[in-house]
């Protein structure tokens, strides 16, 4: 996977080009980007949302564009004493911007990162060895995620066991997009990924990113300048 960097300074990008990551059996995984602002101080910070919403919005290098952002939360299964799981919250778009289809059940449909649509759950193909034996049955069941109740609609494959991505991950949720995100931009804790439309050159997708990077500094300069 190749990190693109969002600047919003004179030096407007950090790439790398992580051949480890790139080697992932992602579908076209020389498309895949993460997208990620820069400062003086790094060049990997992750987004506000109201930056993600408002390059979602306008960028037209991409074909698919998902956040994230991962916690921990205290899981119980079938009743038993709850125990503490690493949870990944994603936009419903996250598994078809990777390009990956869960190995049980079906991933999230488009509405279920919307209020009130999102009690489902994904977990990670260790976990349903760990908890529910390998049983297909695990499909439909339910986990209690702190004082919430989800159910379970999907297994991921095995390469989600080991990637080093999004380090170690036993469940993924919906990522709630509240109206009110739309214009949060003070705390920058989404981390994007996302997927060049075919055709479209890494470097184009640079000079797009460049462009919407000092429109948003200059909109909002107490939050997004340097």
């Amino acid at each position: 996977m190749i990190a693109l960097g969002i600047g919003l300074s004179t030096s407007a990008f950090s790439i790398t080009n992580l051949a480890l990551l790139r080697a992932l059996p992602f579908p076209n995984g020389n498309r895949l980007v993460r997208v990620f602002g820069t400062s003086s101080e790094s060049a990997s910070l992750w987004h506000s949302p109201g930056n993600f919403f408002d390059l979602r919005a306008a960028c037209t290098s991409f074909s698919h564009f998902s956040a994230s952002y991962p916690d921990y939360y205290n899981v119980s299964v079938g009743g038993l004493l709850p125990e503490q799981a690493p949870v990944l919250h994603t936009t419903a778009d996250f598994l078809s911007t990777i390009g990956v289809q869960p190995f049980l059940g079906r991933g999230f449909a488009p509405n279920e990162d919307q209020p009130g649509k999102g009690q489902v759950a994904i977990i990670s193909h260790a976990y349903w060895l760990r908890k529910f034996d390998g049983n297909p049955g695990a499909i439909g069941s339910t986990l209690r995620i702190n004082s919430e109740t989800f159910t379970v609609i999907g297994v991921l494959p095995p390469v989600f066991d080991s990637t080093p991505i999004w380090s170690q991950l036993d469940i993924v949720r919906p990522l709630t997009l509240w109206p009110s995100l739309s214009t949060a931009r003070d705390a920058k804790w989404f981390d994007i990924v996302a997927r060049l439309k075919p055709g479209v050159s890494l470097a184009a997708a640079q000079t797009e990113l460049t462009v919407l990077a000092a429109r948003l500094a200059k909109e909002y300069p107490v939050d997004n300048g340097g």
